[in-house]
């Protein structure tokens, strides 16, 4: 059996409602980084967030959501 969770944020930028969301499988992640990830960086770029935009400010002051462990 495989380990992984999603992790998701819920938040308002400019009046738009967001709700990145991302499958991780972490077995696969710690074999290839050996640690997990900035959660926010890696929702950011699986979400096609630029990580220097006022978005990904906002983005990371929410706390991140973690679901189906």
């Amino acid at each position: 059996m495989r380990n992984s969770i999603t992790v998701r944020l819920e938040f308002s930028y400019q009046g738009q409602k967001y709700e990145p969301t991302v499958h991780i499988d972490l077995d696969k992640m710690m074999e290839q980084a050996g640690t997990l990830p900035d959660f926010h960086r890696f929702i950011a770029k699986e979400n096609n967030i630029d990580t220097y935009s006022y978005l990904y400010e906002v983005m990371e002051s929410h706390e991140i959501i973690f679901e189906n462990a």
